[in-house]
């Protein structure tokens, strides 16, 4: 049986919780959305170059998926 892999630190200990996916994540990896300031984790952050650029949350970006 092949060995589970280990979860990135920033998964494992956090005490955040995503608002979009549900996932704890540490406080030190969370991304802020440019337009309406909400906290995700990384997994949901949506990065955008065509319009104002920087990270946006899903709900911001009409739920254009994960990691744009």
């Amino acid at each position: 049986m092949a060995e589970r892999a280990e979860i990135p630190w920033w998964l494992d200990e956090g005490e955040e919780q995503c608002a979009f996916c549900l996932q704890t994540y540490a406080y030190e990896v969370e991304v802020r959305c440019a337009d309406c300031d909400r906290p995700s984790c990384p997994h949901c952050v949506v990065t955008v170059r065509e319009r104002t650029s920087g990270h946006h949350c899903p709900e911001c970006c009409g739920g254009a998926g994960k990691g744009g």
